[in-house]
């Protein structure tokens, strides 16, 4: 209710008040105010009829006028009439005020008694007819909002939420040249998630908003201004406020109509919205869909249950268990109870607005106890020397009761939800795929017994864990199919699965019964090591993370940290758990060479207590081949010039559990902050199935690691027998004449599977094979014509000869034989190099590795 002062009330009560009007209109639509109470002598009102009523958002009034008074008229078409000489005093689209005053007895209004009533816009003159009378239809100032359309689709609302007074603000920055400012006595404090606002008017979307919760918006009066201000606000459903007046039964003319009806009521309120908070969303990335019921049991018992649904569109800002709560209290709260219409002629009372609460006492004719209100609407009408209101109340103050039944799920109002619960998926089955991969099948759901006939799709969950919840995280399928097929698995892995129907209206069926399934072998990175052979490990450089793991707490893809099982070198590893923060070992992105991530080994956070610690990465197991030479590459990085990298590699058999044997080896780079690639070759043994890389920090064994080390890269992987053997120059043989005598070379140039025997100066083959082998022999002091020549032994005979090299350079000199072939070579075979010379007496070899040498190397 409006303030009213002491002197205003006295003249509301009094036997001899009097009522006074004033009407001013914008003559030129820039603020020059002409009152038609007094224009060029002339009072051109006749009346004013002002209505306002709860389920209408704006105020209206009709303003009657006098056509013409002698020569003047104030019809814009005159353009003789010498009011309109500058401008059309009366115009469409202007702005108009009403204003009234009450005062006791005779006397004549102050400027301080006018208050404002009405100020809108002027939508209609009609000024037809044989009497000369001029009708104005009004308007308050929400016209220009209801009138101005919003002409493109926007995003309003923010991604994280805003508040929905914010938001009607920009809708109204948005679409007009001078929006108002949006009063708000207290906040819903409701915020907004990003939607789409379509066209429609601006007055429209931003009641929208409101009605969702229940509140009320439309232009109001603020006594702190002294004007009319667009407000958003919440009816003082819970009579806060208390009862603002009491009308006994001297104060008002009469009740023109006290009528009650249960046809409105409404005490079992069911919303359906859609909550973007719940994990799993349907096929077109809607939220699910679920409800809200609000219940009066009082209401009920009184009246019996009168059901009510509305379903919110899945695109509505109602998209919370909170916000469908407050909408559905607010329904439940305003229709509940049965509308006793009841209505009320007074004298004139300005202060009345809209959700009023007032008492009205017993009058012993249409109630014998007093009856408390509120105000759903009201009349002025105001003539000369007679003004009254009459006054529409029922119930408590609400937001309405009409904007509620327009949009109740009733036939010949609006659809009904479909909340049926389908049947769960029938016959739901799974069978290993490809690599990694799961095929899901079950009955079509049209099928089922009752059909689905509406089936929109079905979502297809997956877990490694059973009796598992679905959720987002498990969704890995949705469509209109009876068949998933679900890949990038883990191979071998047991998955189980359930599966989801929806139809139409995006109700969710039960979920099905659960289906175990072991995921397909065998693909890349996924190993089946009982039948498949690979060339290397995997994840050689640490740059793949498998969901779910995740950096900060999970090695990288098929490795593991790991540390000497006990003290000496000769004993296994054992898997432990020595990986992320504060641990030894944990990844880096800032320091690498070759691939996205470095594997950093910390070996001070382990205590140097004398235990033999060698926090490490191990890779998992993966097939070797037995008997077979394999070369272990790393790229590392110290960053103390104490620290010791440790490579190790281990051979197992088929169990995984039976140790076969190691090669391994400590590595010391020459500078910090610098990568180096070292190697570490070794065989597996004939008994060997498995094998496995070992990376970390040497720690004991007179190695102490002192800081960080960066592995960037460890890849092991299957090499070919390689090596070259020469003989020291330092080193005396002397070679008889006319005699095939085996070379004792005694030094290596490189031998990565130490295949070489200098105890019995010969290679013995390993590995079957093709080989590709060559020999130079220098022999010194080779007189004129004679020769030496050279050749390749197996198992004690010749199997290639070399050419004979003469000399034929008139004095004695040192002489090279050379010898090369591609020879098929098996398991067990004994290889060496032989010299041959007919000088006639002993001659020595001349020494050094360019001079004599072996080198031979397995092609294929």
């Amino acid at each position: 209710m409006r303030t009213i002062s002491t002197a205003q009330d006295k003249a509301i009560l009094s036997q001899a008040r009097s009522d006074h009007m004033r009407v001013r209109v914008d003559s030129t639509g820039a603020g020059a105010w002409v009152d038609l109470t007094d224009l060029q002598g002339v009072d051109w009102v006749r009346s004013a009829t002002i209505r306002a009523g709860i389920d209408n958002p704006m105020m209206t009034a009709t303003v009657s006028l006098w056509r013409e008074w002698e020569e003047l008229s104030l019809v814009g078409l005159m353009t003789g009439s010498r009011i309109n000489a500058s401008s059309t005093v009366v115009d469409i689209a202007r702005e108009i005020k009403i204003e009234t005053a009450t005062v006791g007895g005779d006397t004549t209004p102050a400027s301080g008694d006018w208050v404002l009533v009405f100020h809108g816009y002027i939508d209609d003159i009609d000024f037809g007819g044989d009497k000369p009378v001029m009708r104005l239809t009004c308007r308050d100032l929400g016209a220009e909002l209801a009138d101005t359309f919003i002409e493109s689709v926007a995003v309003r609302g923010a991604a994280g939420g805003r508040a929905v007074e914010t938001t009607m603000q920009n809708i109204l920055n948005a679409a007009l040249a001078s929006p108002p400012t949006l009063y708000v006595p207290t906040s819903p404090s409701w915020n907004i998630l990003e939607y789409k606002q379509e066209k429609t008017p601006v007055l429209t979307a931003i009641r929208d908003l409101a009605n969702q919760i229940g509140w009320d918006l439309r232009y109001k009066w603020r006594s702190g201004t002294s004007q009319f201000e667009l407000t958003l606000y919440e009816p003082d459903r819970a009579l806060a406020g208390g009862v603002l007046r009491t009308f006994d039964d001297t104060e008002y003319y009469s009740i023109t109509q006290a009528a009650i009806s249960r046809k409105n009521i409404r005490n079992r309120i069911k919303v359906t919205y859609s909550d973007p908070t719940q994990e799993i969303r349907d096929t077109g990335g809607s939220p699910y869909r679920t409800t809200y019921i609000a219940e009066d049991a009082t209401s009920k018992s009184k009246y019996g249950t009168r059901y009510m649904e509305i379903a919110e569109a899945s695109t509505s800002n109602i998209d919370s268990a909170a916000e469908a709560q407050t909408m559905a209290e607010a329904i439940r709260d305003d229709l509940k109870e049965p509308t006793l219409t009841h209505v009320v002629d007074l004298p004139y009372f300005f202060a009345v607005e809209l959700g009023d609460y007032y008492t009205f006492s017993a009058n012993d004719i249409h109630y014998d106890t007093n009856q408390s209100l509120a105000v759903v609407g009201y009349t002025h009408t105001l003539e000369p020397g007679k003004c009254r209101t009459i006054l529409q109340t029922r119930g408590i103050p609400s937001a309405g009761t009409n904007r509620w039944l327009e949009i109740e799920g009733r036939p010949g109002v609006a659809p009904t939800t479909d909340d049926y619960t389908d049947a769960a998926a029938g016959n739901p089955a799974g069978e290993a795929g490809g690599p990694g991969q799961i095929i899901v099948t079950y009955d079509d759901p049209r099928i089922a017994a009752p059909p689905v006939r509406d089936w929109a799709y079905t979502e297809c969950h997956v877990s490694t864990s059973s009796g598992f919840t679905p959720s987002n995280s498990t969704l890995k399928g949705v469509g209109r199919t009876t068949r998933f097929e679900v890949g990038n698995l883990i191979a071998g892995t047991t998955y189980y699965i359930k599966l989801i129907v929806f139809d139409s209206e995006n109700n969710v069926a039960s979920t099905s019964s659960q289906v175990t399934q072991a995921a397909g072998l065998v693909g890349p990175g996924q190993v089946d090591k009982d039948s498949t052979y690979i060339a290397t490990n995997l994840n050689t450089e640490f740059g793949v993370w498998s969901s779910p793991n995740t950096k900060a707490n999970d090695p990288p893809d098929h490795w593991t940290t790991a540390r000497i099982a006990a003290a000496g070198e000769a004993s296994t590893f054992v898997e432990q758990d020595l990986w992320g923060s504060g641990e030894p070992v944990y990844y880096s992105t800032s320091v690498h060479q070759t691939g996205g991530h470095s594997i950093v080994v910390d070996a001070t956070v382990l205590a140097n207590d004398g235990t033999e610690d060698y926090p490490s990465i191990m890779s998992a197991m993966f097939p070797s081949n037995a008997g077979k030479l394999y070369g272990l590459e790393c790229n590392f990085r110290q960053a103390n010039v104490a620290d010791f990298l440790y490579l190790r590699f281990e051979f197992y058999d088929d169990d995984e559990s039976t140790y076969r044997g190691w090669a391994s080896a400590a590595y010391h780079a020459q500078a910090v902050d610098t990568f180096y690639t070292v190697h570490l070759y070794g065989r597996a043994l004939s008994t060997s199935r498995l094998t496995r890389v070992i990376v970390g920090a040497a720690h004991q064994f007179g190695l102490e690691a002192a800081g960080l080390l960066y592995i960037d890269r460890a890849i092991l992987r299957e090499v070919p027998v390689s090596f070259e053997v020469y003989l020291n120059a330092a080193t005396t043989q002397t070679i008889a004449t006319a005699t095939w005598d085996v070379v004792e070379f005694d030094e290596e140039e490189h031998d990565r599977g130490g295949d070489y025997d200098f105890t019995n100066d010969e290679f013995t083959v390993v590995e079957k094979g093709t080989y590709h082998i060559t020999a130079t022999v220098a022999v010194e002091n080779i007189p004129d014509t004679s020769y030496v020549r050279a050749a390749i032994y197996v198992d004690g005979s010749a199997v290639r000869y070399g050419p004979e090299n003469t000399n034929a350079t008139g004095g004695a000199r040192a002489m090279h034989a050379t010898v090369s072939a591609v020879l098929e070579l098996d398991v067990g075979e004994d290889v060496d190099i032989r010299i041959y010379h007919n000088a006639g007496g002993n001659r020595d070899l001349e020494g050094g590795v360019e001079k004599v040498y072996f080198g031979c190397r397995r092609v294929t």
